[in-house]
């Protein structure tokens, strides 16, 4: 609660997966964090139901559910606009799924292998509406770079990099000792030399290339 008497906004989730041990365990972390976790489905339509029903701030969906893939119920939340940002879960840590699934809508990847703290991480992140990439990601692209790859210049680079970390705007600026409209300026000259669209998109394809670790 704050001075005013008012409590604080909360972070609210669904989650997505179906192994219910792995569904206990996301669900006791992200509470311990303080993330509420409104409801939970094994399936991609009882994923789907869910968050047009509760329409929480995040969704961690896993990306292999029974009924279909959870990239797919990204990209079909993404085309009914729904304002539920979602978290893919994966146990595949491929370049192409990654990439798959950023171009689908989603707006952070974690892997299942990562430590458990990493979902929170990310649900935090993509809640404030940044990015994030499960750093272990980055490792596993390490040697897939060609030689026909877009260069990107080391400032461009860091900025990509500090935004899969999940960083803000501004938090890049002050972590560079540059000023936000530079870090806006770096961001716009990446995305041009990928030929992608958004930040999103930006850093799946540097991921992609090993342009950033």
């Amino acid at each position: 609660m704050d001075g005013n008497g008012q409590h604080e906004s909360r972070i609210t989730c669904v989650v997505a997966d179906d192994h219910p041990v792995i569904v206990d365990a996301l669900g006791r972390q992200l509470t311990a964090a303080g993330i509420e976790v409104l409801a939970s489905a094994e399936t991609a339509d009882e994923a789907l139901r869910a968050i047009r029903e509760f329409k929480p701030d995040v969704a961690v969906i896993d990306v292999g559910l029974p009924d279909g893939s959870g990239i797919e119920l990204t990209r079909v939340a993404t085309r009914l606009q729904l304002p539920t940002r979602i978290v893919l879960y994966t146990a595949v840590a491929e370049p192409a799924l990654l990439r798959e699934g950023f171009d689908a809508g989603a707006q952070g990847f974690v892997l299942k292998t990562s430590p458990p703290a990493e979902v929170t991480r990310a649900a935090k992140a993509v809640a404030a509406g940044q990015v994030y990439a499960d750093p272990l990601l980055a490792g596993s692209m390490i040697g897939r770079a060609h030689a026909n790859e877009p260069q990107l210049s080391a400032r461009e680079r860091e900025v990509l990099r500090l935004l899969a970390d999940g960083r803000t705007t501004k938090e890049i600026a002050a972590s560079m000792f540059i000023a936000p409209d530079t870090v806006r300026t770096h961001i716009q000259n990446a995305m041009k030399h990928l030929g992608v669209r958004s930040r999103a998109e930006a850093v799946a394809s540097a991921l992609r290339a090993s342009l950033i670790r």
